[in-house]
């Protein structure tokens, strides 16, 4: 038994590899890398090290005096992580088979820094996990996490809400809905970072929304990353009710093949990090996180700040947009109103080739003479055909059944009219040839 378990954690960990990594847990660590603080020395905490991506990462960013402590329960995952540890790198990391839990059993103020890259997901009381990050970071050192937001598998869970709805597992869907309200959104987590006594120049929240396509309904169902993600959590919500999962899977997996008759199933994901700094006695608030990203928009920053003292009105948050509808038109310099008014642009219509030349035609000054009642009719046509589509309204009347007449519909290829048109016009002048000595005659 011991072995099947082992062959199959193997095989997990070399799916999380190659197939769950690169599209999941190396796309939320992608938030992290552009925060990591510039330590010169210190020692690193990564928790759920999983295959060893984080780890590799923050080896080869920080200095050779930074050490790396890793913490995967998994005996397989450990394996790949060692195998991605360079021979200059031994000395500077540490792996243990140990998981999150036991970051309750640390001592206080260990690390300058805490990786947590979709380890706060799985925690039940998401106060308590922080806080013990907190705990274990040393005073001025940084925590840094990452966890999906409110939004991902969003077009997912429509679609299975509506296939348990159809097959009256009213709570079960209920319960569906309720695990989609468990994934946080900025202002929540704001407001649980508030309420561990962090301010605001503490922490920054980013969230950033990327796409999954998927090609079919059992191509979702049987993708290693749906697989191992959520699917087990979508079953223990069915099977809590007394449901049939293999039903309720196989009217899901044909729900989502009739979504994307035409294309692909895409499921919206949505990557969200904390960034925080742990307080400490005589800080600057400068060198802060809050603060630190703030200064690279100082506009926004200002606009804010003035809102939530109170001395910006509401009004003045919405801006007004002057548009120079009249910049290449004479009389351009006049002055300009007190009220600007922008009005929507007129719809272009594309024009094809066969439209110019009916349009050149139509121009074009026809003999009186020619008595060509063909071209006559053809042109009224176009020009009807053409008031038709420039008229802002156009007037219906009724017709009776008696003065309906069916007419036959004329099959014909693009192109096919202005070839007839060019038929019936009358053949260009011939132009003499210039005679000998390069001189016209008069």
């Amino acid at each position: 038994m011991a072995v099947a378990t082992n062959l199959r954690e193997q095989k997990v960990a070399r799916m999380v590899e190659r197939e769950v990594g690169p599209v999941w847990d190396d796309r939320f660590a992608r938030l992290l890398w552009r925060h990591l603080p510039p330590l010169r020395e210190g020692m690193v905490l990564d928790l759920h090290s999983g295959v060893g991506n984080t780890i590799e990462q923050l080896l080869t960013r920080l200095p050779a005096s930074v050490r790396v402590l890793g913490l995967e329960p998994t005996e397989a995952k450990r394996s790949l992580a060692k195998s991605k540890i360079a021979p200059e790198w031994k000395n500077r990391v540490y792996l243990k088979a140990e998981g999150a839990a036991s970051v309750a059993d640390m001592g206080d103020a260990l690390y300058d820094l805490v990786v947590a890259n979709l380890v706060l997901s799985e925690a039940h009381d998401l106060s308590e996990a922080l806080e013990g990050l907190i705990r274990v970071t040393k005073p001025g050192g940084t925590v840094m996490a990452t966890l999906p937001m409110h939004g991902t598998w969003a077009e997912a869970e429509d679609l299975l809400r509506e296939v348990l709805r159809d097959e009256g597992l009213d709570k079960a869907q209920n319960r569906l809905r309720r695990m989609a309200g468990l994934r946080p959104t900025g202002p929540s987590l704001a407001t649980v970072l508030g309420g561990i006594g962090l301010s605001p120049a503490h922490y920054v929240v980013e969230q950033e929304r990327f796409t999954l396509l998927f090609g079919s309904g059992r191509e979702f169902l049987f993708s290693p990353l749906v697989e191992l993600g959520p699917l087990r959590l979508w079953k223990a919500v069915i099977e809590s009710e007394d449901g049939n999962p293999q039903r309720a899977f196989f009217r899901f997996k044909e729900a989502i093949d009739a979504y994307c008759t035409a294309s692909v199933f895409t499921v919206t994901a949505v990557a969200g990090a904390i960034i925080l700094q742990r307080p400490m006695a005589g800080e600057d608030p400068r060198t802060l996180p809050g603060a630190h990203y703030w200064r690279r928009y100082p506009g926004l920053d200002a606009m804010w700040l003035e809102a939530e003292s109170g001395r910006m009105p509401d009004e003045s948050l919405s801006s007004d947009i002057d548009v120079d509808l009249d910049a290449d038109e004479p009389g351009g310099d006049e002055p300009e109103s007190e009220s600007a008014v922008v009005t929507a642009p007129q719809r272009v219509v594309p024009t094809s080739a066969e439209d110019e030349a009916l349009r050149a035609l139509m121009e074009t000054p026809v003999s009186a003479s020619s008595g060509d009642n063909n071209l006559d009719a053809l042109l009224d046509q176009v020009l009807e055909f053409d008031s038709n589509q420039t008229s802002g309204t156009t007037e219906f009347e009724e017709l009776d059944d008696e003065e309906v007449e069916l007419v036959d519909v004329d099959p014909r290829r693009p192109g096919e009219t202005l070839k007839r048109i060019k038929a019936l016009l009358p053949p260009p002048k011939s132009v003499p040839p210039p005679p000998p000595g390069g001189k016209k005659s008069s």
